[in-house]
C-alpha cells in the first residue's frame, strides 16, 4: 500500500479517462449518452475512501488520492415528466405494470423498493382532510445481480427506511391493480410477475423504453420518474427536510438534486411576496421624482 503514491494515482486516473475515452469512440458505451465520467468518479471516490482508512488505520501517513475534482462529476440535469407524459407512457405499458408508472412517480420510490413492495406492505388509511389512501412501508428492496435474485435485501441507507403516503387521487388505481395482479396473501408481491416472483428490472426497461418512445419522451430513464415524484412534492410545496424523509435520503444535498426552479415558479413566488405585502397593507411604493 505504501507504493501507492499521489503519482500512482495521477498515472492510474488517467488510462482510466483514456479508455473511457476509447470506448466513446468506438462507440462500445451501454448507450449513446455514456461517457464513462460517473464510473470513473465512482471508483475514485472508492479508492479515496480505502485510502482514507488505511490513513486512519495508521497503514499509510497520508491519503494519495489529491486529484482536485476526480470524484465531482457533474450530472445531467434531467426533465421530469409531466402528468401527460405520465398518462401516455402507462397507457404503453402492458397492462400488468400500468399501475407502476403511478406510483412510482406520485411515491418517488426506487425501482427495487418498488420490486421488494409486498401486500403486507400496503395499507389503506384515511388522511388528514379525511381521504382514502395508501401508506407503504418502504423497509426492504428486491433485486437481481449477476442473475441471482435478492429478496428482503437490506435497503442503502437507515434514511431508506420510512413510510410513504400516495395520494387519494391515485387511491382506486391502485386497488384495482391489487385486486387484477396481487396475490391474496400478505407475502405477495404488489408488482410480481404472472409467477409470483418481484418484477425484474431488465424486464421493465424494455416495456419503459417502448411506452417512453410512444409518448415522445426518449430521454426518459425509469429512474426519472423517482426524480418525477420528488419534483411534484418539492413544487407541492415539500421542504428540504420532508423531500429527504420521503425519498429515504440521508444527506440534504441528495434531495437537493430534485428540486427545480422554472421561470414561473420564480413568479408564482413573487406574487406570493407580494400577496404578503399587502396582508400587512403596505401600499405601492411610489417611485422617486426627479
Amino acid at each position: 500500500m505504501n507504493d501507492m503514491t499521489p503519482l500512482v494515482v495521477k498515472q492510474w486516473w488517467a488510462s482510466i479517462s483514456d479508455m473511457f475515452a476509447s470506448r466513446v469512440e468506438a462507440g462500445e458505451m451501454p448507450n449513446k449518452r455514456s461517457t464513462g465520467k460517473t464510473r470513473a468518479s465512482q471508483a475514485y471516490r472508492l479508492l479515496h475512501a480505502i485510502m482514507a482508512e488505511a490513513v486512519r488505520d495508521e497503514v499509510i501517513r497520508h491519503n494519495p488520492c489529491v486529484i482536485k475534482g476526480a470524484a465531482r462529476v457533474r450530472a445531467a440535469e434531467r426533465k421530469p415528466a409531466t402528468f401527460e407524459e405520465l398518462d401516455a407512457i402507462a397507457a404503453n405499458m402492458p397492462e400488468r405494470y400500468r399501475a407502476l408508472i403511478h406510483i412510482a412517480a406520485w411515491s418517488g420510490l426506487r425501482f427495487s423498493e418498488l420490486a421488494g413492495l409486498r401486500r403486507a406492505d400496503v395499507v389503506l388509511v384515511v388522511d388528514k382532510a379525511g381521504a382514502v389512501c395508501y401508506r407503504l412501508n418502504v423497509d426492504k428492496q428486491a433485486y437481481r445481480l449477476g442473475g441471482k435474485l435478492y429478496e428482503e435485501a437490506f435497503l442503502k441507507t437507515d434514511a431508506g427506511r420510512r413510510v410513504v403516503y400516495l395520494p387519494a387521487h391515485i387511491t382506486d388505481l391502485l386497488t384495482a391493480h391489487m385486486e387484477k395482479f396481487t396475490g391474496a396473501d400478505n407475502a405477495a408481491y404488489v408488482f410480481g410477475t404472472r409467477n409470483g416472483t418481484p418484477m425484474a428490472n431488465s424486464t421493465v426497461g424494455k416495456m419503459f423504453r417502448r411506452a417512453r418512445e410512444a409518448a415522445g419522451r426518449p430521454d426518459l430513464r425509469f429512474h426519472d420518474l423517482r426524480h418525477t415524484g420528488a419534483t411534484i412534492a418539492a413544487k407541492a410545496g415539500a421542504t428540504t427536510k420532508e423531500l429527504m424523509r420521503r425519498m429515504g435520503h440521508s444527506s440534504m444535498r441528495a434531495a437537493l438534486i430534485y428540486q427545480h426552479a422554472t421561470e414561473d415558479d420564480d413568479m408564482g413566488l413573487v406574487e406570493r411576496m407580494n400577496d404578503m405585502a399587502s396582508a400587512t397593507g403596505r401600499q405601492t411604493i411610489k417611485g422617486v421624482k426627479q
